[in-house]
């Protein structure tokens, strides 16, 4: 992919003569792949929309929030909190991309008056959403008036900006609210899930998850997917991926990409790189490779310094996939 590129370099348009802090809006024109970072340039919860369905593949990387080659689009789109480094890969995904980045004592004002506070407050948080067709609406009109040079000015700017902040946040709200729902799971599926989390490198029977359950094959399958999203078979295979890339990025010459497949609870390298291209979009050697692009830019972008500090360095978990 060559080198990192400069997402400020790509900018065609911005929202500077709107009038309004609350929301800064930038219009980008990305190749086709590339791969970049990203850091913003006040407190702010952003995120980045394409006006159109993507045809290629885009990942993000956030290390700080433990997420690591992230697949995403325009129904799994990440709002990260502020001043956090995002990184970003793309392949055959060119065109025009925009950086909605609302400022921090805007939103969080907003999730205050809707008791969201402690939600967006916690430490690490982050969220995704979807494009419904009201994020669609508002993303294109503001879009629309910063190509054309904010003629309008704040009476214009401003509403639709408070009204994309309301639409995300009630997304976040939505989600708590479905988390909550979730949480009165059975405690038998709940360690049927610590128990994959935990021996994923084994061979666990449905039957076995079932019994420990104490329900019956079939109902607990239907829990199972209910409280997590996945078949058993397909989460045990997200575990296993995910603890293969912890692996990986570690970068230790020492383990081979066959000893990880086999730490890691596959049949043998192949049978790895066949499932790690299906779901990260990239075999593990290539992963491996631009995992150590990746944390150089990182390092590059820590070692910079802001009134004299020096940032503070990432920390990567990306070992298990959380339960509520």
């Amino acid at each position: 992919m060559g080198g990192p590129l400069n997402v400020n370099d790509l900018i065609t348009h911005r929202s500077d003569r709107s009038g309004v802090e609350e929301l800064s809006l930038t219009i980008h024109k990305f190749p086709a792949s590339a791969w970049s970072s990203f850091t913003p340039e006040r407190d702010a919860y952003t995120f980045w929309y394409r006006p159109r369905t993507e045809k290629g593949r885009t990942w993000v990387t956030v290390p700080e929030l433990g997420l690591s080659h992230h697949h995403v689009s325009r129904s799994h789109l990440l709002i990260s909190p502020p001043s956090l480094p995002v990184h970003g890969e793309q392949e055959q995904a060119e065109g025009t991309v925009a950086n909605f980045s609302f400022d921090s004592r805007f939103f969080e004002a907003l999730a205050g008056q809707m008791g969201l506070s402690e939600i967006i407050l916690k430490r690490h948080w982050h969220h995704f959403f979807a494009i419904d067709q009201r994020i669609e609406a508002l993303c294109r009109l503001l879009m629309e008036e910063t190509e054309d040079q904010c003629p309008n000015g704040p009476l214009y700017f401003e509403p639709l900006a408070r009204a994309l902040a309301l639409r995300v946040l009630g997304s976040v709200r939505d989600q708590h609210s479905r988390g909550l729902r979730t949480a009165t799971v059975s405690p038998g599926v709940r360690h049927a899930v610590l128990r994959l989390e935990a021996d994923f490198a084994d061979e666990i029977s449905l039957a076995e998850l079932a019994s420990m359950a104490q329900m019956s094959r079939s109902h607990f399958a239907v829990m199972f997917r209910q409280f997590t999203g996945y078949t058993p078979h397909q989460y045990l295979l997200l575990v296993r991926l995910n603890h293969a890339r912890k692996l990986i990025a570690q970068d230790n010459p020492a383990l081979s990409l066959a000893e990880i497949a086999a730490a890691s609870g596959f049949c043998d390298q192949a049978h790895l790189s066949r499932h790690f291209r299906s779901f990260f979009g990239t075999t593990p050697a290539a992963f491996r490779s631009q995992h150590s692009i990746l944390e150089a830019g990182a390092s590059a972008l820590s070692g910079r310094t802001s009134g004299g500090k020096v940032a503070r360095s990432a920390n990567i978990d990306t070992g298990r996939f959380r339960v509520p």
